[in-house]
């Protein structure tokens, strides 16, 4: 395969370069000049505008972004970067490592105009994804992963937050008139009135405008996200890996076509992620596709450069010894410890670890909404008795005294609302959500002894997802995440922080299934190199085949030999 080639049949797998015909590719191909570096060399400087576009072809490259709330960025094969040199208003604010020996295609900001005059939609491609990027370096996300990089950050269409302006102006213009026409004819009231009306619906214009601006669509090297934010009402996350999507469609209907956006679908294996009015939606599509076999790409290369490695190691000590680890004895206590253990005070904790179980309760506002009644009751009574006894005892406060009857009928009102207090937080502390590295727990343990518990492995949730809902769940930063699990679901109710609950679990989810699926591919690949091992260790003892055209009764030959050692 000649290098011109090479390159149109990797060109031809990045989303840039999507939609076009084998003689479109050709031609880009035909203007790509190849260039090398070494580990640490800088190719562009911070600040500094690239003179060239960039394709990655071999190796990897650093975006240090430092100074902007940001991470690093880790540029891979098929990735590109300098898009400033064919966008005049885009600025370079990073600065480019070759991290390790790199290989990079270069195309001038000249031959990319005069393909861009025969080629249309190139120009725009490179727009729509340099625009996701531009908004990568205005917003961070807590929840990105070290290894993680984002490559389509898109909200809905504008058309979306013009629909919903419409109602605002109208009512603007209507309280617009009557200000007007109260003005003219001197009417405090009815001009008083349109103001404090004119406030409001200008403020609910902004919270739609806000509304508008906090919904995100998010493509990274690892999975698919969508988050909503309905301030004060609603703010959830859906995501779903890279690996778990079985197709990608995108539609578009008539008002679509006019104003170019439409709907991505994500079908994954139970369930679908529906990017629902997004701008460019067949470029959104093309990027989905790409990261998804991307990553397909590199999990095979890591199995073949696995099982390679396991290859060598048997063939080169075929009957390998067995090793059991040592484990360290467990350190002595003292008689204090063995009589006092420390035990961790958990409390009023919502989120903590018992060794490698992470431990979530509800919301602190659920107990108080179970336990507040009796708590506040018996709170008072306290005080009320306290006070009490304090006129009994230092009579010098003249503080009236009720009768001891009265007194000793409080004192024993205190006793049912106290337990019934009391039994509320145990019923709230007892009532879990547990993660463990292999399972998820939901318990719930009355104070009497009652124990419903359901439990699922990690490796069978298919979706994870959360829900604010209400304001007193935006104001404390509580909700529910739903986890999908075949044909049965789990709820962890009313958590703190649902999207760092979100987080632990996917990260335990993944952990659980990158263990079971090397413990898998560990299996295959024992069982494949004994196949193997055994065929390079009989080979020099099986008889060599005769030829067809030998005769007689050295050309016969006889089953049975085959298989004798």
């Amino acid at each position: 395969m000649s290098k011109l080639e090479e390159y149109a049949a990797f060109i031809d797998r990045i989303h840039v370069f999507r939609r076009m015909d084998d003689i479109a590719i050709f031609n880009v191909a035909e203007k790509l000049k190849e260039v090398s570096y070494k580990n640490g060399e800088i190719i562009i400087e911070r600040g500094a505008q690239s003179e060239y576009f960039y394709l990655i072809y071999h190796g990897k490259v650093r975006l240090h972004r430092e100074g902007q709330g940001q991470k690093d960025v880790l540029f891979v094969r098929g990735d590109y970067f300098g898009a400033e040199a064919i966008l005049p208003k885009e600025k370079r604010h990073s600065k480019v490592i070759a991290e390790g020996d790199l290989v990079l295609l270069m195309l001038d900001p000249k031959d990319f105009e005069e393909l861009g005059k025969s080629i249309p939609y190139l120009n725009e491609n490179l727009k729509i994804s340099v625009f996701g990027r531009r908004l990568v370096k205005k917003i961070h996300f807590d929840w990105v992963r070290e290894d993680e990089v984002i490559y389509f950050l898109g909200r809905k269409h504008a058309i979306i937050f013009w629909q919903a302006m419409i109602l605002p102006a109208l009512a603007l213009f209507f309280i617009f008139g009557i200000f007007l026409l109260s003005s003219l004819a001197a009417a405090i009231s009815p001009m008083i009135l349109a103001g404090i009306f004119g406030v409001i619906i200008f403020l609910w214009a902004l919270w739609r405008w806000e509304d508008w601006r906090n919904d995100y669509y998010i493509v990274t090297n690892q999975r698919v996200i969508w988050i909503e934010k309905i301030i004060g009402i609603h703010d959830s996350r859906q995501e779903a890996p890279l690996a778990e999507i079985l197709s990608v469609g995108a539609n578009v209907d008539f008002t679509g076509q006019i104003f170019n956006f439409g709907n991505v679908n994500i079908r994954t294996f139970v369930g679908n992620i529906h990017l629902n009015h997004v701008n460019h939606p067949y470029q959104v599509r093309h990027v989905i596709e790409e990261l998804w076999k991307r990553a397909q790409r590199v999990e095979r290369r890591i199995e073949k450069a696995e099982l390679k490695a396991a290859m060598l190691d048997r063939l080169n000590n075929p009957d390998p010894i067995e090793t059991k680890k040592k484990k360290e004895p467990e350190k002595k206590k003292i008689w204090r410890e063995q009589l006092f253990p420390k035990k961790e005070r958990n409390m009023l904790k919502l989120r903590f670890e018992q060794g490698k179980t992470i431990i979530y309760r509800k919301h602190w506002i659920i107990l108080f909404r179970n336990a507040g009644i009796p708590g506040v009751v018996t709170a008072i009574l306290l005080a009320f008795l306290t006070y009490q006894g304090i006129g009994i005892f230092f009579p010098q406060f003249s503080i009236p005294l009720l009768s001891l009857s009265l007194l000793t009928m409080l004192l024993v009102a205190v006793i049912p609302f106290s337990l019934w207090a009391i039994y509320q937080y145990i019923d709230w502390s007892n009532d879990t959500f547990q993660v463990t590295e292999d399972k998820i727990f939901d318990i719930d343990r009355t104070p009497l002894g009652n124990i419903q518990s359901r439990s699922a492995p990690l490796e069978n949730i298919h979706s994870i997802k959360y829900e604010r809902k209400g304001v007193m769940g935006y104001l404390f930063n509580y909700g529910t995440v739903y986890m999908e699990i075949g044909t049965a679901d789990f709820a962890f109710e009313d958590v703190l922080n649902p999207g760092a609950v979100q987080q632990d679990l996917d990260n335990r989810r993944m952990a659980s299934i990158t263990k079971q699926k090397k413990s898998e591919q560990k299996k295959e690949q024992d069982r494949m190199i004994d196949w193997i091992l055994a065929y390079h260790q009989s080979a020099a003892d099986l008889p060599a085949f005769p030829n067809e055209d030998d005769e007689g009764e050295e050309g016969q030959i006889d089953d049975t030999d085959i298989y004798m050692e």
